[in-house]
Formats: structure tokens, sequence, C-alpha cells
């Protein structure tokens, strides 16, 4: 998963020279620079900016030195040296985790910081882990440990970049109505389950998922496309695959998050068994329900014990009724995402083996999130066929994205589709993450735009043999460009764009 804040959205690289333009993203200056030479619009909106607005990006700078410098210390600092407390007061404390407003020493510079301390805990992996854990875009940056000198009692100490606006439930409180746009739920949820399919891939389970624990960078009640929220506090339980808590500890390392549990840990609390992908999944029906509720307490009206009793319950055993800031309609379609649905059951099921023919069955961008993890990043997967659907450059995107996760296919039709300039450019962005050997991108509207972007990344790829793109809308100087490069190409063989169709030996 490309940590998006870092790297350049063109060379899919680390920032060296980072720069911001009129369309308020982030590019490496080169980059961005070769692509305003045969364009004047924008790689991401599309809209015009030129190279005189560009200018640099001193946050992002500010940022590379810190983690340059991290990783020349092991990603390890010294309290007091390198970094400290602004008070002795927490700005949040909760059992055995106490979260200290913090700020940089040394002459060193960068974004606002907080030391979060686990007390009575130790760490079970290298400062690394912890921070190569934290490089994607919807979970909390972790910088490295904090090492002070009485490590016996202070327990563990972790730099992390600070969130102003607080958590998702304190945001939702604070706003005078809930959003009245659905879409602005579903896409923070979207991101929440972005993230723990990140950490399900990593091995690590979060245990106490719930509003509290998703901070807040951006948030605008009436766009879904500005809003950022990123996941904190994972595997701060006692069974943790991340900290172990000390046996003379007087504090727990986690309060048991009772009304955000599943049956399973209500049973057996204490067991590394209970806590598992599964048991998040229950969390995450909660927290929807609550995040719905305008960050309502789950179960207000209940007792522990008679919680207890609902959720081991056969049914239901989530908070089943209307949120009483939510109307039937908004709360509807997300409680659904965590019951089944047997249209997505029947899509797994379609997504086994190693040739998965998913083509003509009305597919929109949705539904790609279960394709790619129960099919297209399933190592058996070899050719997927997603031809004749409703898919758009947001699920071109997406595809694109998971190339890196997907080393075994060989063979991707995107054919009739409506992906456009902007799903090719994504796609051609990825092209050097992929061991494809046939792309099929026929009748798909893309325009002499998608082509230049397809025909300069070409070179990023050494392994296509085939390409075609015929049935679009490419003339004049950018078929001869996609030309030029197939014919540069090291394994490129066939090429079909538009009427022309070229062979080379």
């Amino acid at each position: 998963m490309f940590n998006e804040v870092l790297e350049c959205p063109l060379t899919r690289e680390r920032f060296v020279d980072p720069v911001i333009a009129d369309d308020g993203h982030t590019y490496e200056r080169s980059a961005i620079i070769q692509w305003l030479t045969g364009a004047c619009t924008s790689p991401m909106t599309r809209q015009p900016i030129s190279l005189d607005s560009l200018r640099p990006n001193y946050l992002v700078k500010q940022i590379l030195e810190i983690e340059q410098q991290s990783a020349r210390q092991n990603y390890k600092f010294k309290l007091n040296v390198d970094v400290k407390k602004k008070g002795n007061r927490p700005l949040f404390q909760n059992g055995g985790k106490f979260l200290y407003e913090a700020q940089w020493l040394n002459n060193l510079q960068g974004p606002d910081i907080v030391l979060l301390q686990i007390r009575g805990a130790r760490a079970l992996k290298e400062a690394s882990f912890y921070v190569q854990l934290s490089r994607h875009r919807n979970i909390l940056r972790t910088f490295g440990f904090v090492e002070a000198n009485d490590e016996q009692s202070v327990g563990v100490m972790l730099l992390q970049e600070y969130a102003p606006m607080g958590d998702l439930a304190e945001t939702l409180i604070n706003e005078p109505l809930v959003p009245s746009d659905q879409r602005v739920f579903y896409e923070i949820f979207l991101q929440i389950a972005d993230a723990m399919s990140y950490l399900a891939q990593k091995h690590i389970v979060h245990g106490d998922l719930a509003c509290r624990n998703i901070l807040v960078f951006q948030f605008d009640p009436n766009d879904s496309n500005l809003n950022l929220v990123k996941l904190t506090d994972f595997g701060l339980t006692r069974e943790s695959a991340l900290y172990q808590t000390n046996s003379n500890a007087t504090s727990t390392v986690c309060n048991f998050p009772l009304r955000w549990s599943a049956p399973e840990i209500l049973r057996k609390p204490n067991s590394r068994e209970s806590y598992t992908e599964k048991s998040d999944m229950f969390s995450m029906g909660v927290l929807m329900w609550e995040a719905v509720s305008k960050g309502a307490l789950p179960w207000d009206e209940l007792e522990d014990d008679r919680i207890r009793t609902k959720v081991l319950a056969v049914s239901p055993r989530v908070p089943t009724s209307t949120p009483t800031a939510a109307t039937p309609a908004r709360w509807s379609p997300p409680s659904n995402i965590v019951l089944r649905d047997p249209r997505n059951e029947k899509m797994i099921a379609k997504c086994k083996g190693s040739s998965i023919s998913l083509g003509s069955r009305g597919l929109v961008d949705n539904d790609l999130k279960i394709i790619i993890e129960y099919g297209m990043t399933n190592s058996k997967c070899t050719i997927l066929d997603l031809s004749e659907n409703n898919i758009t450059s947001a699920g071109a995107t997406l595809i694109a994205s998971a190339f890196e996760f997907a080393p075994n296919l060989r063979r991707l039709n995107l054919s009739k589709n409506i992906i456009g300039d902007a799903g090719a450019h994504a796609i051609a962005v990825a092209l050097g993450n992929t061991n494809l050997t046939h792309l099929i991108l026929d009748g798909t509207c893309i325009k002499n735009k998608g082509a230049v972007d397809l025909a300069a990344n070409l070179c990023r790829n050494r392994t296509l043999t085939h390409l075609m793109v015929t049935g679009n809308l490419i003339t004049g100087s950018a078929v001869d460009r996609l030309q030029t490069a197939a014919a540069h190409h090291p394994s490129l063989r066939h090429v079909f764009i538009e009427e022309w169709s070229y062979s080379y030996s």
C-alpha cells in the first residue's frame, strides 16, 4: 500500500523535491514539470495549472527529513534530547494509556506531534515494524519509539502525529446536525475498512475498534471527498501481538470495550483466540451504528450485564434499532455491510480459481473491493475478466493500486467499461508494479490524454506482450506516441490502437 502523503502520484516514488500545484496536490518537481511540457492540465483533477503555480511543500520536506533522521537512529528518539513533553498533564488518559502533547528539540523541525505512553507494557517488535505499519494513508503515523532514563516505569512510548480535530465521536457530537449526505459516512467507513484490511494483511488485530479510536484530519459534512480519518490504538489489548503487559503492572493496557465486543470476546476475554478479524468486523458494525448515531454510546439504555446477555443471544447481536439521529434509509445501507449480502456471497464464490470471469454482470466500483480482496490478490489468480461492466476511473484506480499485491496476474480485461483518461492514467502509472502480459482496454472511453499517459509509462513495465486500446477516441499524435513507446518496449509484441494494429518481432 502506498504512503500517499510521501509519494508522488505520478512516479509512485518517495519525494525528493515536493512541490504543490494549483490543484492542491503535491508532486515531485521534475515529474510535474515533465507532465506540463505535454499538457496544461492537472493529472489529478484535469483542471488548468501552470508551471508558475508550483511552490515547495515545506511540510512534506520536514516529514521526509524527520523520517531520514529517525531511520539513522533506528527509529528511536531520546526524551528531553530529541523531543519533550509540553506539559506533565496528559491530553487524554485511559487505564494505562497516556497521551501528551510534545515538541521537537535538537533543531528538529516537523509536524505537530504527541507522545503515546503505554505504562506497564513492553514492545514485542522492533521500532521499524511500528513505523512501517503506520505507512498507510488511513493509519495514524508513528515516527518511532521514545527512550527515557527509567524504561521500567515509563513502559512503551511512541512518537506520533497529532490530530487537531480529535476523534470521530467528538467531531460528530460537535456537529449541529448529522451529515445529510450518506456518502460522507460511506467514505469514512471505506477509509476505516481499508486501514483494517491493511492491518489484517499484517496479521494485526485491532481489538478496540470504536469511534474514539478513529482520528479526524479533515471533515466536511457536505462533501464526501473532503474527509480524511486515520485509525489509531490498534493492538492495545492484553492479548496483543504488539505489546506485552508486565506481570506486576498495576493498570491494564486497555479497558475492556464491552459495548463494542464480539460474543467470543465476552465469553473468553483473556484468550488470544477470541481476538480475530471476525471480532474486529463485529466491532466495525457497532462503530458504524455509533457514527450514524452522531457519536452516541452503543446500548446506552442498558447496564453491562444486559448488554452481555443481548450480545450473547443468537439475535440481535448489534444495536439494530435505527439510530435516533438517523433516518432508516441512511442506517440501512451501512448496517447491511456487516450482514451477509447474498450478491456478495455469489461474487466471492466466483472469485476462486486461476481464471476469474465477471464480464457483463453490471458491476460498479464498489464491487471491486470484494473482487480485489478475494480474487485479484489471490495467489492463484492469473486471468481477470471485468469486461462490459460499469467500472469508472475510480474503479480503475482501485485495481491499479492492487497491482503490487497481485504478482501472478497475467491478463486483465477492462474492455467496454467507462474508465476514461483518469482511469488510464491510474493504470499507466502503476504499470511498473505488475507482471501483466495482456492488458485489454478496448472501448473504455480513453482519449488522447489517456493514450499519452500510457505511452509515457509503458517503459515502467517489462512483461507486457499484448496491448489493446481499440474503440476509443485516440487520434493523431497520441497514436504516434503510443506506437513509438510500444516499438521501444522490451517485450511488447502485439499492439492494437483504434483501427491500427502492429506486430513486432
